[in-house]
């Protein structure tokens, strides 16, 4: 998959789970299994090499990623977003590519609708495949998270993240494309998500 084709396929993932309003359907929301996996990721550093500190520069937040992964940033009218990955200036086997993005949005909801919303769109996409949702802590904050493959097996995991502006959100998404080993590989890029800071 071409550079293009990729950011596309990004590209319309994001405007898949953030631009729909759906109604309450708990139902639907029964469905996905629940787990506590993120957090019961082994408790082992993984080697990025040297790593950066980015930020947006509107001042609203902070990663740190690997300085050899390919970073490009995005502007959208207000919103700024940065994407992450290992593979696309350079060529690498399949199962070893891994991503990162963070995303902002705006939206009125609190984080448990909006989260919920964006879980009821999911589940009306036929080409994606929800695996199971949860939980975490991050920067203090009780995180919900979504696990689901996209065609051709590639994994995703998006953590959903409430700003210091009440209408502020910031999706994180980590991609694997290890059909067999994409739990380890989530656990992996766990420790970059980590890093996220909100500035105040």
């Amino acid at each position: 998959m071409d550079t293009k084709k990729h950011m596309l396929l990004i590209s319309l993932v994001t405007v898949i789970i953030s631009g729909f309003q759906c109604t309450n359907q708990t139902k639907l929301l029964e469905n996905i299994p629940e787990s506590e996996f993120i957090d019961n990721c082994p408790d082992v550093l993984y080697d990025f090499g040297e790593i950066i500190t980015l930020g947006d520069p509107s001042n609203r937040f902070m990663i740190s990623l690997p300085y050899q992964w390919d970073i490009r940033e995005s502007y959208n009218d207000s919103i700024y977003g940065i994407y992450a990955s290992n593979y696309l200036s350079i060529p690498i086997e399949v199962k070893e590519r891994l991503a990162l993005s963070v995303t902002g949005y705006q939206s009125e909801k609190d984080i448990n609708e909006y989260y919920n919303d964006e879980l009821l769109v999911l589940i009306r996409e036929e080409n994606i495949n929800l695996i199971e949702r949860g939980q975490t802590t991050l920067i203090g904050q009780s995180i919900p998270w979504v696990m689901f493959e996209m065609p051709k097996s590639v994994f995703n995991l998006v953590y959903y993240i409430k700003g210091n502006v009440n209408s502020d959100y910031y999706l994180i998404q980590t991609a694997s494309y290890d059909s067999v080993n994409y739990r380890d590989k989530m656990c992996q890029l766990k420790q970059l998500v980590k890093s996220f800071e909100l500035e105040k």
